[in-house]
């Protein structure tokens, strides 16, 4: 299978480079500075410069491509930005010209409203948009998007904190909330749980929590 990578050179984006390798797949992975990736050169991987939001990078990486997965973190900035907004809208539109049905991308649990975990999640919560709110509200315009998107089988993955870690081989997962006693997740058992999605795995689908 040919994977469409958004974002490859981030810290999840390397982990899916990792593991579609090793299932056999080829990536078409897209980022603004591939010559900082730790994957950049690696057999089985064809890499195109460019932002998320130029179409044109878009349909030149989704040409031959059988699904998408965006990884794309603009990190810790207090900034607001439409990375998540404007370049989900590239994408589909160039998935819809394409043919391609499969789509997986990254938001984060906080712009839910229930993290599972009563009075102290919510304060957690709060703590949390007072600081990532305009990442946060950028991810929610990109999955209102999604919900209206017809003709793409997508799925929103909303992970808690990030580890940078090799997957520990099992994740949990929730359409409703994070699940009970979740507070993070390796970057490693994200990367599996966005290509389970893409491949109809485990019934991911839709907004759906993930966490360790």
């Amino acid at each position: 299978m040919q994977i469409a990578l958004v974002g490859a050179s981030g810290r999840t984006g390397h982990r899916v480079v990792d593991r579609a390798l090793a299932d056999g797949h080829v990536v078409r992975a897209i980022s603004r500075s591939p010559e900082d990736a730790t994957d950049f050169g690696r057999e089985g991987v064809e890499w195109f410069t460019g932002d998320v939001r130029d179409r044109a990078v878009v349909v030149q990486a989704l040409v031959g491509a059988d699904v998408v997965i965006s990884a794309l973190g603009v990190g810790a900035s207090k900034d607001e930005t439409t990375a998540y907004s404007s370049g989900i809208a590239t994408i589909t539109d160039a998935m819809v010209s394409a043919g391609i049905l499969r789509l997986a991308v990254v938001s984060a649990a906080p712009v839910g409203e229930d993290m599972g975990g009563g009075v102290v999640s919510r304060v957690m919560r709060a703590t949390l948009w007072r600081f990532f709110g305009a990442s946060y509200r950028d991810m929610a315009r990109m999955e209102s998007q999604l919900s209206r998107q017809d003709g793409i089988d997508w799925c929103s993955l909303r992970p808690p904190y990030l580890k940078d870690a090799p997957a520990r081989g099992a994740y949990r997962s929730d359409s409703a909330r994070l699940p009970r006693g979740a507070r993070s997740i390796t970057t490693g058992d994200l990367a599996d749980a966005l290509l389970d999605a893409v491949c109809g795995r485990g019934g991911l689908a839709g907004i759906t929590y993930v966490a360790n």
